[in-house]
């Protein structure tokens, strides 16, 4: 939990559209997941944070913390980096147990990610209005 708190605080700075894709998908990735399966979201998440577009390229700010809080990857390493090692293990290095332990653990860390990122990410603006990133 610590660790998920101290990653979405070094995503406080982001620039306001990055925010808002790393709440959005701190919200729907748990979802995409358990329709989908841990693969095949990770999967189709890297491949959208691939993109040129700015807004999909944000998409890996997430999916690098999830990275480093797993274990999966150093937080040295660049964002695109520790989404790869992410994106390997689950698809390349994972038996079916693991697979399965793994998609608890990422379960479990995206919902401390999604509250975190609410409490840090979202704040007031200047006329006390909620503002969502």
């Amino acid at each position: 939990m610590k660790a998920v708190y101290e990653r979405t605080l070094d995503r406080k700075n982001l620039d306001k559209g990055a925010k808002k894709v790393y709440l959005r998908w701190a919200r729907n990735l748990p979802s995409m997941i358990q329709v989908s399966g841990l693969a095949q979201a990770i999967i189709w998440q890297c491949e959208k944070a691939a993109d040129k577009e700015k807004d999909q390229k944000d998409r890996k700010y997430l999916l690098a913390d999830l990275a480093v809080v797993l274990g999966l990857a150093q937080p040295t390493l660049e964002d695109n980096q520790r989404m790869k090692k992410l994106q390997e293990e689950v698809v390349n290095e994972a038996d079916v147990m693991e697979y399965m332990r793994l998609t608890r653990r990422v379960q479990q860390a995206l919902e401390y990610f999604k509250r975190f990122a609410v409490s840090v990410m979202e704040a007031k603006d200047e006329d006390g209005n909620q503002d969502h990133a």
